[in-house]
């Protein structure tokens, strides 16, 4: 096998370089410094009351002069109104991402992807295809009452781009940051009807 390190002017056809060791061991130190640094930037930010994520949940967008202000995505806020009001009438996840696909209602990867927003997923074959999981995550976000949550995920390593969940009481709540889609008596009756309370 041939090593070929470009920037470290590297290789293993001309022999063993008895540096590279160390400069391995310099750039591992140097990625996990800027690791740190990243992680205390976003942290810092998430504590003073600005948006951490990337993205905004489905039923708001990012405000074009303010990326820190998330203002209501009507067409996708009316669907997550009806969700919640499924919910109250008895529906599950399953009945209800039934539902939404034989309302042929665009998913939210694809609502996003009309809209010439980035997704965080890739584009299913079926533009109509809701996960019953997606539903749920709809009816457990408190950003729909107006609060902005930050720190609801972490990841263990700066050499892992896995999210691991954060318990809710380490999670940074900040009430009324933005216009609401759901009243909290809404959300309080659909939380006890899925046991969440």
């Amino acid at each position: 096998v041939r090593l070929i390190a470009i920037n470290d002017n590297h290789d293993s056809y001309n022999g063993d370089d008895d540096f590279l060791v160390f400069r391995d061991v310099m750039n591992e130190m140097y990625a996990k410094d800027i690791s740190k640094k990243i992680k205390s930037t976003f942290k810092s930010k998430g504590k003073s009351g600005k948006h951490v994520a990337s993205v905004t949940p489905y039923g708001y967008l990012k405000d074009e002069n303010d990326g820190n202000h998330w203002i209501v995505d009507e067409e996708a806020a009316q669907v997550v109104r009806q969700i919640f009001q499924w919910t109250i009438d008895g529906f599950g996840p399953y009945q209800i991402s039934r539902l939404l696909k034989e309302a042929k209602v665009d998913c939210p990867t694809v609502h996003w992807m009309k809209m010439g927003r980035n997704a965080p997923a890739k584009t299913p074959d079926n533009p109509y295809d809701w996960a019953p999981r997606t539903i749920t995550g709809i009816l457990e976000k408190q950003e729909y009452l107006g609060h902005m949550v930050n720190f609801k995920t972490r990841k263990q390593s700066y050499k892992s781009k896995k999210k691991l969940e954060n318990p809710p009481d380490q999670w940074k709540i900040f009430e009324n940051t933005h216009e609401a889609i759901i009243d909290q008596q809404t959300f309080d009756l659909v939380q006890k009807i899925r046991g969440n309370v």
